[in-house]
């Protein structure tokens, strides 16, 4: 039996992100940005000491699957762990993202 379903308004606002959905949001795309150069070129001499943080080797075997895609399960477990971990300032960075957000 099919349930009616209602039609949402094009023009209806949407919902304001969450700190946790800018946090994720960037560190996906460090994530891939660090990955990507990597698979470029892997004997690339000039990457910063940040670039060396992005992802360990242990968390970049799981990452990547064996068709070369990037695994969203492990990706969000991965980003999971460092939302738990993040330092003080970085929360207040991205709850402040979503309280402006949440003012539009």
């Amino acid at each position: 039996m099919k349930r009616n379903s209602r039609k949402k308004a094009k023009d209806k606002p949407k919902r304001p992100l969450s700190a946790y959905n800018y946090f994720f949001k960037t560190e996906r795309q460090r994530i891939l940005k660090y990955l990507a150069r990597k698979s470029e070129g892997n004997g690339n001499d000039e990457s910063n000491e940040e670039e060396e943080e992005v992802v360990s080797a242990e968390q970049e075997s799981k990452l990547v699957t064996e068709s070369g895609k990037v695994s969203f399960e492990e990706m969000g477990k991965l980003i999971g762990r460092r939302w738990k971990a993040i330092s003080p300032e970085k929360l207040e960075h991205y709850n402040k993202l979503a309280a402006l957000d949440a003012e539009r």
